[in-house]
């Protein structure tokens, strides 16, 4: 069984590939996958939403990297050294898109 992670709603448009998406669907797989990442922690000043600006072009998926990562409170600082474990970007829109 795979395992899925909360309802993400808000009302910004993403845009992928020219495909518009209004909301994220209310379930993200978060079971590894071959083609998931680590991205190292280089600096004390990284932040969830950083990471996810830096990978996906949109902050706002920073929720799913917390859920992929157990990570429960977001003020928290990262560690530098820290591998955050991320879904690669066709994975993360395609779920998205076909959610």
């Amino acid at each position: 069984m795979a395992n899925v992670v909360k309802y993400y709603k808000d009302e910004d448009i993403i845009e992928y590939k020219g495909v518009k998406i209004y909301e994220i669907p209310d379930l993200i797989d978060i079971t590894p996958q071959k083609d998931d990442f680590y991205h190292p922690v280089k600096s004390s000043v990284e932040t969830l939403r950083s990471i996810a600006f830096y990978h996906y072009d949109n902050s706002r998926f920073w929720r799913i990297i917390g859920d992929f990562n157990a990570i429960i409170d977001p003020q928290k600082p990262l560690k530098v050294g820290q591998k955050l474990r991320c879904p690669s970007k066709n994975r993360l829109y395609g779920e998205i898109l076909n959610g």
